[in-house]
């Protein structure tokens, strides 16, 4: 029971979705990646039947459903705003358009932690309690596909943290998910398959390893968590320029006139001295910023282009770093990755 989309194209404005092509296969869990105004939410409502596209197909266990109205689709919708009716009670809402069993009702309820809150309203819930209550009421009208539209983007960290549970249980006991977001952190906790927007179009698909391993462009690397990416060019045998400034060594088999090169920061040694080393890639730099996360240290050096180093706490101290202390970095020409330029 695969949902396939074919060709689907769709203008609103001065915006265009573009030929956008993607399957999902019954019981997959595919977020769709990306910025703002990527056009997400567009092809959202385009699959739930919102909106109808100019051209293009949608098919469901092989049936085209172009033309089907909303509720024969059986498509549950959750998005970032409550839609729950405010004038009456949480189980009602529950209720609402439902044919659940009193079984079904009952295990919904233990599942989700409802109890506490049936007989409220509510305007009386914390965004999180809504977020659980909508998911709730999705799941009980048997949906083929849930579609989520940055579910998590409204709630704080807890509630987030306890709706992933939720949405990942979901997963595993069969359902279809779409969701929708901008936050990698969300792809890295609850996807099986991503698919990357950029303006208007599915640039790249694939699981958040292939997509991080070969990133089809410096925005899709980016987007995915990958600190230090640059374009580049080829000057002469395993060297690449880059802003016309830097030269950057390289070990590899295959060049391209024009690459992507990707430097892992975890691969970037930081020294106070010149240091004898068989890393072919030294630079002095300055240390533009540094921030702390829970098991690591992301120090930002400018040696003529911005690059990020990861190092540990324990290395922030001994090397006693600042923000304005001038600092050496070396890489070996080996943790270079290059990737062929693509122009979207």
């Amino acid at each position: 029971m695969a949902l396939v989309l074919e060709n689907i194209s769709y203008k609103i404005q001065n915006f265009n979705l573009k030929s956008i092509n993607l399957t999902i296969k019954h019981g997959e869990y595919c977020v769709i990646l990306g910025e703002s105004g990527s056009g997400k939410t567009l092809l959202l409502d385009i699959i739930a039947g919102f909106r109808k596209p100019l051209f293009g197909n949608i098919f469901f266990n092989e049936r085209n459903i172009l033309s089907l109205p909303i509720h024969k689709r059986k498509f549950a919708y959750v998005t970032a705003d409550s839609s729950l009716f405010p004038h009456i009670s949480v189980k009602k809402n529950l209720l609402f358009s439902s044919k659940a069993t009193s079984n079904e009702l009952s295990d919904i309820i233990k599942w989700f932690n409802l109890y506490k809150f049936l007989d409220n309203s509510p305007n009386k819930l914390s965004a999180g309690e809504k977020q659980r209550v909508q998911l709730a009421r999705a799941i009980l009208s048997k949906p083929n596909i849930l579609l989520l539209d940055e579910p998590l983007s409204s709630i704080d960290v807890s509630a987030r943290y306890e709706i992933m549970l939720l949405l990942r249980q979901l997963h595993r006991k069969g359902t279809t998910i779409i969701h929708v977001t901008h936050d990698i952190n969300e792809v890295l906790t609850l996807s099986e398959k991503v698919a990357i927007m950029f303006k208007g179009q599915i640039i790249q698909t694939g699981t958040i390893s292939e997509i991080t391993k070969n990133p089809v462009t410096p925005f899709v690397a980016k987007l995915t968590g990958i600190k230090n990416v640059y374009i580049s060019n080829y000057i002469k045998q395993n060297i690449y320029l880059i802003d016309n400034k830097i030269e950057i060594m390289v070990n590899a088999e295959t060049f391209f006139e024009k690459a992507i090169l990707i430097i892992s920061s975890t691969e970037i040694v930081l020294s106070q001295n010149i240091i004898q080393s068989s890393m072919q890639n030294c630079f002095k730099g300055t240390i533009k910023d540094i921030i702390s996360f829970d098991k690591s240290i992301d120090v930002l050096v400018d040696i003529g282009i911005p690059i990020h180093a990861t190092i540990t706490n324990k290395s922030l101290q001994e090397m006693n770093l600042q923000i304005g202390k001038d600092i050496w970095i070396y890489f070996k020409a080996s943790s270079v990755k290059i990737l062929p330029y693509v122009n979207f």
